[in-house]
C-alpha cells in the first residue's frame, strides 16, 4: 500500500462522516494534512519501512491496522468524533479504496502492459518489482523461486511460486517474459536455471551483475535479453590480463579481414588494449568503413591518427609489404578468408587463391618487413576436411608450420583453431533469427548435425591470449566445450522469442522446423584435432596440439603447381593438388 493510500484512506472516511457539514472544506483539509503528517512520521521513524518488508501474506493487514489506528487516533483525540462513526468511516473508506485500486489495476492491465515474472524473490527481486511498478509498460504478475520457505508468500501483490511446472504457470498467468533477478548466484546454479528456462517458450531477460549495480555502472532496471551463448549454458572464462596486453599494448598491429566478424572483434579488443597503432585491412570498402566507424566510437585512447584503414587484397605481396613497412607492424592477425562453405564450394578457384595463396603472400610480405609474429585464424573444418574451405585452411596451416620449421625466418608463426562463433556473418544464428521473425519455418540441414559454438568476443579474446603463448609454429586449439545440436539451437532461439515449436508434440505451435538435407561439403560432426593429441597451457581454455606437417621444400613445389592451376582456371587440377597435400581430405560432393 503506497504512502498516499493512507491519506486517501482517512480522507474518504471523513468526507462521508463529518461532524460539522457547514465547515466541510476546513475539516477535510485538516484531516488530509493530519493524515499526511502521520505518514511522514511513520516514514521518518522507520516504522513504515519495517512494516513494508513484503515477504509474507499478512503485510497488507499490518499496513491496514496502522492506517486504521492513526485514523482512529486523529478522529477521537483531535476531532472528537463518535467512535461508532469513526469505525464506520474506516470500514467504508477501506471498501472504497479497494474498489479504486482494483479499477486502476484493471485499467492498466487492459492498456497492453507486458506481463512479467521475476525469477528470484530475494533482495534483488524486491528492489526490481519496486522499480518495475513505476513503469507503465510492465506488470509483475508473480515471482518464481526455488526456496521452498518462500513459496506462497506475497511481495507487493505478486505471489511467489516454485519453479516446478513453469510451463503451466506461464499459460495460466499469460506471462510474456521472465526476468532473472539472481545477480549474486554462482555460475553453475545460474546456468542450470538458464538451461531449464531455455526449454520454455518464453522471452528471458536478466538484470545487470551485482558489482555493476553497486559501482553505479548499471541500474537495476537495465535488464537485457539473454544472449544465445548464455541460453546454451556456455561459461566464458575470465582472461589473464598479462596474456592480453603483451602482444598489442604499445605495439603496431595489423588485422586482415578487419571488416569480418572475428577480424572486427579482434580490432575492437586490440584498440581497448591501447596499441600504438592499429592497421585495418579488408578488400570490402563497406565492411572496412563500418569497422573504422565502430573503432572511432570506442576510441578511449584518442588514437584517431593511429587507426589506419587500408583497402587491399592480401594476394598483392608488394602492397602488403609496403603497408607493413610503412606502419612498422610488429604483429599480424590474419583473419581474412572466404569461409562460407556452400559459396566456397561454388567458387573453388577464387577461394583457393584467397585463402591459400593470399596467406602465403602475406607471410612473405611480413617476413620481408621484419614483422615479429604472425597469427593465423583457422577453423575446426580444417580437421579431416570434407569441403574446399576446410582443406584450404588446413593447407594454410601447413604453410605456416613448414615456414616455422624452415629455420630461415625470425618471425614467430602460430595458428589458432576453433569452431563456429555465434552471430558471425556465416553463422546459422542470424538466419534463424530472420526466419523466426518472418514466422518460420526454421530450416536445418539435418537433425543430427552438431557444431561447436563460442561467442565472438570470447573467441577473439582467446586468440589474443593464445598468440602471447606462442612459440615458433605452435598450433593452438580453443576449448569450445560440448558440441551443440543445430536443431536444439533452433528450438532455444524459437523459445527465447516467446514462441512455440510446431511438431508432433504440439501441432498447433507457432514455428515449424524443417530438415532440408546436408549441403555440399557439409559434415554431420566437426572435430578439433586430427590425431586427438593435445597438451594444456596456463590458460584453461587454450590447448596446444601437435600434428604432422611437411617440409617447406616439397610443399613449395606443390603450391606453385596450385598457383599455375588457378591461373589456368583448371579446377580439376587444382582440386587434385589440394587433395594430395591435405591429409584426410575427402570431398562429399
Amino acid at each position: 500500500m503506497p504512502f498516499t493510500d493512507f491519506a486517501i484512506f482517512s480522507t474518504i472516511g471523513h468526507v462521508l462522516f463529518l461532524k460539522n457539514n457547514q465547515d466541510l472544506l476546513h475539516t477535510s483539509a485538516t484531516i488530509f494534512v493530519s493524515s499526511l503528517v502521520g505518514v511522514w512520521c511513520l516514514k521518518f521513524l522507520g516504522v513504515y519501512r519495517i512494516i513494508t518488508i513484503e515477504n509474507n501474506a499478512v503485510d497488507s493487514w499490518i499496513q491496514f491496522s496502522v492506517a486504521a489506528f492513526f485514523t482512529y487516533a486523529i478522529d477521537t483525540w483531535i476531532l472528537e468524533l463518535q467512535t461508532s462513526l469513526v469505525i464506520l468511516a474506516i470500514v467504508l473508506s477501506t471498501l472504497v479504496l479497494i474498489v479504486i485500486r482494483s479499477w486502476t489495476q484493471r485499467r492498466y492491465s487492459k492498456a497492453g502492459r507486458s506481463k512479467v515474472a521475476i525469477y528470484g524473490a530475494g533482495s534483488a527481486g524486491n528492489q526490481l518489482i519496486a522499480a518495475i511498478q513505476s513503469m507503465s509498460e510492465l506488470e509483475v504478475v508473480c515471482f518464481i523461486d526455488d526456496d521452498k520457505h518462500l513459496i506462497g508468500r506475497v511481495i507487493r501483490g505478486a505471489k511467489i511460486y516454485n519453479s516446478d511446472n513453469l510451463l503451466d504457470l506461464i499459460r495460466q498467468l499469460n506471462i510474456d517474459r521472465i526476468l532473472l533477478a539472481i545477480p549474486s548466484l554462482a555460475s553453475p546454479a545460474r546456468n542450470k536455471i538458464t538451461l531449464n528456462l531455455a526449454k520454455l517458450p518464453i522471452r528471458i531477460s536478466s538484470i545487470p551483475r551485482l558489482d555493476a549495480i553497486i559501482q553505479g555502472r548499471a541500474a537495476l532496471s537495465d535488464f537485457r535479453d539473454l544472449s544465445i551463448d548464455e541460453l546454451l549454458g556456455r561459461k566464458p572464462v575470465e582472461p589473464i590480463p598479462d596474456l592480453l596486453h603483451e602482444n598489442v599494448s604499445g605495439k603496431n598491429v595489423l588485422v586482415t579481414g578487419a571488416g569480418g566478424s572475428i577480424g572486427g572483434e579482434l580490432a575492437k579488443q586490440i584498440l581497448r588494449l591501447a596499441p600504438n597503432k592499429i592497421v585495418l585491412c579488408d578488400n570490402s570498402e563497406f565492411a572496412l568503413y563500418n569497422i573504422e566507424q565502430e573503432l572511432l566510437k570506442i576510441n578511449t585512447e584518442k588514437l584517431e591518427n593511429n587507426i589506419i584503414s587500408v583497402l587491399a587484397n592480401i594476394c598483392d605481396t608488394e602492397y602488403m609489404e609496403k603497408i607493413c613497412r610503412e606502419n612498422k607492424i610488429s604483429i599480424v592477425y590474419h583473419a581474412a578468408a572466404y569461409k562460407h562453405v556452400p559459396l566456397v564450394e561454388r567458387n573453388k578457384l577464387e577461394a583457393l587463391k584467397n585463402n591459400i595463396l593470399g596467406t602465403l603472400s602475406l607471410t612473405e610480405a611480413a617476413e620481408r618487413s621484419s614483422v615479429n609474429k604472425f597469427v593465423l585464424i583457422s577453423t575446426d573444418k580444417a580437421v579431416r576436411p570434407t569441403n574446399v574451405m576446410g582443406a584450404s585452411k588446413r593447407l594454410s596451416e601447413l604453410i605456416l608450420q613448414a615456414k616455422a620449421a624452415d629455420q630461415k625466418t625470425n618471425m614467430n608463426y602460430c595458428m589458432v583453431r576453433f569452431g563456429n562463433v555465434l552471430g558471425s556473418s556465416g553463422s546459422v544464428v542470424p538466419r534463424f533469427w530472420e526466419q523466426i521473425e518472418n514466422g518460420g519455418p526454421v530450416t536445418v540441414t539435418d537433425n543430427k548435425v552438431e557444431r561447436f559454438f563460442m561467442s565472438i568476443p570470447e573467441a577473439a579474446q582467446l586468440v589474443l591470449q593464445a598468440s602471447t603463448l606462442a612459440n615458433q609454429g605452435d598450433l593452438f586449439l580453443l576449448d569450445m566445450g560440448k558440441p551443440v545440436k543445430i536443431i536444439d539451437l533452433a528450438r532455444v532461439m524459437i523459445h527465447s522469442s516467446g514462441k512455440t515449436v510446431r511438431d508432433h508434440n504440439d501441432p498447433f505451435g507457432d514455428i515449424e522446423i524443417i530438415e532440408t538435407g546436408l549441403r555440399p561439403g557439409e559434415k554431420l560432426f566437426e572435430e578439433l584435432t586430427i590425431n586427438g593429441q593435445s597438451e594444456a597451457t596456463i590458460h584453461p581454455k587454450i590447448l596446444k596440439i601437435t600434428e604432422s606437417y611437411q617440409a617447406w621444400e616439397g610443399l613449395e613445389v606443390g603450391i606453385e603447381k596450385l598457383r599455375t592451376a588457378i591461373d589456368d582456371m583448371d579446377e580439376p587440377a587444382a582440386m587434385e593438388i589440394l587433395e594430395s597435400f591435405v591429409e584426410k581430405f575427402k570431398r562429399t560432393n
